[in-house]
């Protein structure tokens, strides 16, 4: 995804379809993504050969990782 042809969406505002970003370690690169699908809620394939899954945002893990998220058109 070319993140720059996308809306940032503040937290507070997102709506389902949005794409949520993570980033897990201290670099700078986001290395994981989801799609916001309401309710505080996310559907993501965790790792290659999982199966996908919904979390919640609120999450401490994801909460933690949550970096930004953006709305493509």
């Amino acid at each position: 995804m070319l993140s720059s042809k996308a809306k940032t969406v503040y937290r507070d505002e997102l709506k389902s379809g949005d794409a949520v970003f993570f980033k897990h370690n201290s670099g700078s690169r986001m290395n994981h993504v989801g799609v916001y699908i309401g309710d505080n809620r996310f559907i993501h394939a965790p790792r290659t050969g999982k199966s996908i899954r919904i979390d919640s945002l609120n999450n401490s893990y994801w909460n933690k990782s949550y970096f930004t998220a953006k709305r493509f058109h």
